[in-house]
């Protein structure tokens, strides 16, 4: 019940030292999404990666259970920023 719907941004700085708004880099990370059907909850997130800004989106596993489920993931992956690099390493549901 819990972990389906949990959503958690963390925030990690690197080099703290040598790093400015002007030479960072953002990666997001999204694990175990589960999307079934697109709904107002990836809809959510897909806002709030959108608001982070990430230079690359990495996908690392379990973003759907089913291959019926790829049109809702489609769906959200077009909501993201078209400039942003996108990659995925497969779970153990896809």
């Amino acid at each position: 019940m819990i972990e389906p719907n949990r959503f958690v941004v963390t925030r990690h700085q690197l080099n703290q030292q040598i790093t400015s708004k002007k030479n960072s880099f953002n990666i997001v990370q999204i694990s175990d999404l589960h999307l079934k059907q697109f709904n107002n909850r990836a809809q959510h997130i897909a806002e709030q990666v959108n608001k982070l800004n990430p230079n690359i989106v990495l996908f690392t596993g379990d973003s759907i259970d089913q291959v019926e489920q790829l049109d809702g993931f489609d769906r959200f992956l077009s909501l993201l920023d078209k400039q942003t690099a996108k990659y995925a390493i497969m779970g153990n549901w896809e």
